[in-house]
């Protein structure tokens, strides 16, 4: 199963915070988590102890985020992590349903309408197990996810509001 996790140095402790659910469910299902964040946030360290620790049970990998990475990223991994309660995670939220990809994230007043789409909770572990078991669900929120996001957050639709602001202020 290949995670994604998006973010910058004030995000990487709730993913160090996370990591210990993750090699747990690790040894049940294949678990591969893909990185993208500033060099030097402090995930290397992370990556050298599941290493030493359990190398089977999540495999680490940290890449540099680029928006080419991050869209190669999108393409490519199964489920994103949204870890913590973090603005930007609105926006890496919109992204990977954007991209037709299934988020598992904690609870956050940022998501506002967007949480209906993805799974929400405490136990992201919890979560992932939920997105395996209920793959049905799981296209029917993100084909209702590409649905909104379309009308309300594509770049046009971004256009169509500030062109309504600019209107009543003229």
């Amino acid at each position: 199963m290949g995670l994604l996790w998006i973010g910058e140095a004030d995000g990487v402790a709730s993913i160090i915070d996370l990591a210990p659910q993750l090699q747990r469910l690790g040894r049940e299902i294949p678990l591969a988590l893909r990185c993208l964040c500033a060099a030097g946030s402090g995930l290397d360290a992370l990556a050298e102890g599941l290493h030493e620790d359990d190398p089977d049970s999540l495999r680490l990998s940290i890449e540099a985020w680029s928006p080419i990475a991050s869209a190669h990223a999108l393409a490519t991994c199964d489920l994103v992590l949204l870890p913590g309660q973090t603005p930007a995670h609105a926006s890496r939220l919109i992204a990977a349903l954007w991209a037709g990809r299934f988020a598992v994230c904690h609870s956050s007043p940022y998501y506002e309408a967007l949480g209906e789409f993805a799974w929400v909770g405490n136990d992201l572990a919890e979560g992932i197990r939920w997105a395996l078991s209920h793959p049905e669900e799981v296209l029917a929120r993100l084909d209702r996810a590409q649905d909104y996001v379309g009308r309300v957050h594509a770049p046009a639709a971004v256009a169509r509001g500030w062109i309504e602001i600019f209107r009543k202020i003229a």
